[in-house]
Formats: structure tokens, C-alpha cells, sequence
């Protein structure tokens, strides 16, 4: 016994060490791969920032050229002999270094093209009937429209416009001026940064239509992201965020984080590929936990021969366990039955008495009111000669279940006294609650309506007579249940089916809780 032990506690001092190790080693993996992913998203949103920063600069520049072609179209007109000058200011506007723009052009109300950078595009270009035309022709409104991206019927690329509207001196629609912005603009710059892979730097409007991207996601362009999980991350998270998700388009895991562009209805989305991130911790996690089940192994290669020593010892303590906790059982069994009545199911005189004075005990100890509730079942004598005792015993369960009814109270108790009589005990009620307890009672009986041909009213009734003491010591429950019995018996004296108090109040009204004698 004593080497058994002693290996059992060798035993456990190694796994505890093993458990300890694992625990580290978890912990110490956990808290790599959290710092990981926080440098990460760290790093994605300074290149989210970083991608946000260039549209603006973008956005702002030519918005504000556009605002300045409009105030010289609206100021000075745009008569055959302006619009030479005009292109001449577009094309310079064009040419300088680092421009994003592709091509400016300034139409008419019926879409007509009158300047534009190219004089080759004004055979036959109209804007009618695309959207960012109607878009100002429809809307009073001169704020910037910003346009899905489109392919240009020119160059054959995808193209995104900024538009102007511009009224004539009445104020009404005279045509927009409009300007174009290559997509390979924003996927040129989106190049220079390192996202792996499989991430992706995206543009897309506010609606969720993809603007541009790359790499991952750069045959997109067109495509609406509205719906996605990303999207609808986006739509509850403000002008940033950033959280782990998985692509529409290719279902990868991604870090992603996005930011929308002030003042204008374009948001940047970067993203880094949760495989990659992970890659390197993977490799020192896998290296790690290989050398941690060795170690494991080499446990277990010592707890093997102790577990079938003590197998045996564990299923005897389980077989001695259930054998005592059927004896609880059965011993709970027991003393149910020896506290309830066997014909009725309410609780027995032994058990009645034995809460009778602890209750009275209690009361007296915090001077609450205890109130009792005996009850008879009228003419039960002539029932059973009548009806016979199997008719007896059938009567006094359907009475004994109605009494049970009227102790609704968790305290309350529903007894069967001796014979048809019956107690409720009500620790903590006052005699006007106990007489409304057993009125309770009394109609509860009444209304089930037993046949009682020997009985007055023709049904089985029963009186009840009611008692309320402050007790003053705990030997003052035979003092209760004498006076509880003395109104029973007036209740019977009086006619039977009725409910009689031990005391009234002054001027006879209700029964009052009273100190015996």
C-alpha cells in the first residue's frame, strides 16, 4: 500500500510538472499570437491610413479644379470663341506632374461634349443617359458626385468620374463638367505596399461598389461588396474599424481594417491574410508542442502501471458511494412516509404535531401570530353508512386535495388530523388571513359538489373552525388547538357548512390574532 502511494504521489508531481509546462507553454503561445495579430493590425491600418491619405489628396485636388472650371464656365460663358482658352487651361490643368486625372471634360445640357482635354473625343462622345449625367440633371443640387466606376467608351478601361453641375445665369441646368480618374491610378500606388499574397488593398464607394484592388480582389472592380459580413461590420463601426472576417469573394480569413475618406463617399479597405500572419508562429508553435508530447508521452509511460493498480480501489469507493446514496434514498423514502398520511397524501397527526410546536416555538421567539384551521367533514358518518367506507376513503382524498389547495403558502400546512377531520396550520397569518383561508376552504369543498343525500344541503360540506394566538411560550399550541376546536365545535352547534372564529375584535367583526387565555 505504502509503494502504491508513494508512486501514485510520484505520479502526480510529474503530471502536475507536465500540466504546469503546458499551461506555459500555452499561455507563452497565446500571448505571441495575441501580440502578433495587435502588430498587425497595427500595421494594417497605418497602410489602411496610409491609402486613405492618397484618395483624399486625390479627391481634393481635382474637386477643387472642378470647383474652379465651374465658376470660369458659369463667370465667363462658353462661347465658340471661350472654348479654346478653356482647353487650353484644361489640357495645362491635365499635364501637371503627378496628376491623377485622365481626361476633363465640360458638356452641355443635352450631354453634348464642348471642351475636353482630347479634341478627338468630341466626335459624337455625349454623356447622356450615363448615370452621373442624370445624376445632376435630375438634383438641384451642386455638391461633387462621385460615380461608380465605369469603362470608358474611349480608352476601353475602367474609369471612375467626379462631376460638377453648372447652371446657366437663370440658374437652371446648363450641363456638367466632368472629370476621369483611371483606376490603374489607385492599383499603381496600391502596388508599393507588402500585404502577402493573399492580402488586398481595396477602394470601394460607400454603397459598397469595388473601385479598385489589388492583389488579392483586382477582378472585382465593378462588383458590390453590400451584404457581405465585411460590409455590414463597416455599416455598424463608424468612419473606422478593424476585425478579423472572412472575403466574399475567395471566402479567406483576413485581417481587415477600413477607413472612410472624409467628405467624400469612398472608404479604403487593407487586408492581410490570417494564414499568413500566423505562418511563422505555426512553425514555432508546431516545434514547441513537439517537444511538449515527448514529454507527455514519457508521462503517460509512467502513469499506465499506476492506473491499473488503483482501478480497482476507485470501483469499490463508486460501488460503496451508489450503495449509500441508495440508502439515502430509501432512508428519504422512509421518513416521507412516516410524515404523510397514507389515504389522503396530506401530511400525517405525527408530523403535525411535530410542526405544531416548532411553530409556536417560533412565534413565540419572534412574536409573530400563528393561526390554526381545524376542519370536519359534516354528517362523514352517515356518508360512509350511506355510500359505504371504499366511497368513505374516495370522499376523504377529494376533500383532503382541495384543503391541500387552500395552503398555498410555502409555510402553510394541510394535515389530516383523525378520522374526517383535517388541520391547517399558517404560521405567520393573522385571523382575518386565516378565516380567508378557510372560507377558501369551505367553498373549495362546496363547489366540488359530492352528492350527500344525508347532509342538509344535499352535498358534502364541511365547518371549520378558526384560532389566532401570539403565543407567549412554545407549550401554548395545545392552548391553539383547544381554541381552534371550541369553533368548530360552535360552527357545528350553528348549522354545520360554516366557518367560526375563537375570538372577534371589539364590536364582533372580524376574529383578531389575541394572546391566549
Amino acid at each position: 500500500m505504502s509503494r502504491i502511494s508513494t508512486a501514485r504521489a510520484t505520479a502526480w508531481c510529474l503530471i502536475a510538472l507536465t500540466i504546469f509546462l503546458v499551461v506555459l507553454e500555452a499561455w507563452s503561445r497565446h500571448t505571441a499570437y495575441r501580440s502578433l495579430l495587435a502588430q498587425n493590425s497595427i500595421a494594417v491600418e497605418n497602410v489602411a491610413q496610409a491609402a486613405e491619405e492618397h484618395v483624399e489628396g486625390a479627391m481634393n485636388t481635382v474637386s477643387w479644379l472642378l470647383d474652379g472650371i465651374v465658376e470660369r464656365v458659369e463667370t465667363d460663358g462658353i462661347e465658340p470663341g471661350e472654348q479654346g482658352r478653356l482647353q487650353d487651361y484644361l489640357t495645362t490643368r491635365l499635364n501637371k506632374k503627378n496628376s491623377a486625372l485622365q481626361g476633363l471634360f465640360v458638356h452641355d445640357a443635352r450631354g453634348a461634349l464642348l471642351v475636353a482635354t482630347d479634341a478627338h473625343w468630341a466626335r459624337g462622345v455625349t454623356a447622356a443617359g450615363r448615370a452621373y449625367f442624370d445624376h445632376h440633371r435630375l438634383r438641384a443640387d451642386r455638391e461633387l458626385h462621385i460615380g461608380p466606376p465605369i469603362v470608358s467608351r474611349i480608352t476601353g478601361e475602367w474609369v471612375i468620374t467626379l462631376s460638377r453641375r453648372w447652371n446657366d445665369r437663370e440658374g437652371r441646368f446648363a450641363g456638367i463638367v466632368l472629370a476621369t480618374i483611371p483606376v490603374r491610378y489607385f492599383e499603381q500606388y496600391y502596388d508599393r505596399f507588402s500585404v502577402g499574397k493573399q492580402g488586398s488593398l481595396m477602394l470601394a464607394l460607400a454603397d459598397g461598389t469595388v473601385v479598385a484592388g489589388r492583389p488579392a480582389g483586382k477582378g472585382l472592380i465593378g462588383t458590390s461588396a453590400a451584404g457581405t459580413p465585411f460590409f455590414a461590420f463597416a455599416q455598424r463601426s463608424g468612419p473606422r474599424g478593424t476585425a478579423m472576417l472572412k472575403a466574399h469573394f475567395d471566402q479567406t480569413e483576413r485581417l481587415m481594417s477600413y477607413r472612410r475618406v472624409e467628405d467624400y463617399p469612398l472608404m479604403v479597405v487593407a487586408a492581410l491574410a490570417k494564414e499568413e500572419i500566423l505562418a511563422s508562429w505555426w512553425e514555432v508553435t508546431r516545434r514547441e508542442c513537439a517537444a511538449i508530447g515527448v514529454m507527455l508521452a514519457m508521462v503517460c509511460v509512467l502513469g499506465g502501471w499506476l492506473v491499473s493498480h488503483i482501478r480497482l480501489k476507485q470501483r469499490l469507493q463508486h460501488q460503496l458511494q451508489l450503495a449509500q446514496a441508495d440508502l439515502q434514498a430509501k432512508n428519504a423514502t422512509l421518513d416521507r412516509l412516516a410524515r404523510t398520511d397514507a389515504l389522503t397524501g396530506l401530511d400525517n397527526r405525527r408530523h403535525f404535531d411535530e410542526r405544531m410546536a416548532a411553530e409556536t416555538a417560533r412565534a413565540a421567539r419572534e412574536g409573530t401570530c400563528v393561526s390554526l384551521v381545524l376542519v370536519d367533514i359534516d354528517f362523514f358518518k352517515r356518508y360512509n353508512d350511506m355510500h359505504g367506507h371504499t366511497a368513505g376513503d374516495d370522499c376523504l382524498r377529494i376533500v383532503a386535495a382541495a384543503l391541500g389547495s387552500a395552503a398555498h403558502r410555502p409555510a402553510d400546512m394541510a394535515a389530516r388530523y383523525g378520522g374526517e377531520e383535517f388541520a391547517i396550520l399558517l404560521p405567520g397569518t393573522d385571523g382575518d388571513g386565516a378565516l380567508q383561508v378557510a372560507e377558501s376552504a369551505r367553498a373549495a369543498v362546496r363547489s366540488l359538489a359530492l352528492p350527500h343525500e344525508a347532509n342538509t344541503a344535499g352535498i358534502v360540506t364541511i365547518s371549520a373552525g378558526v384560532a389566532s394566538f401570539f403565543p407567549d411560550d412554545a407549550d401554548e399550541a395545545r392552548a391553539l388547538i383547544e381554541a381552534a376546536d371550541g369553533a368548530l365545535y360552535r360552527a357545528k352547534e350553528a348549522g354545520r357548512n360554516r366557518v367560526e372564529a375563537a375570538s372577534t375584535r371589539p364590536g364582533g367583526a372580524t376574529p383578531a390574532c389575541r394572546r391566549p387565555g
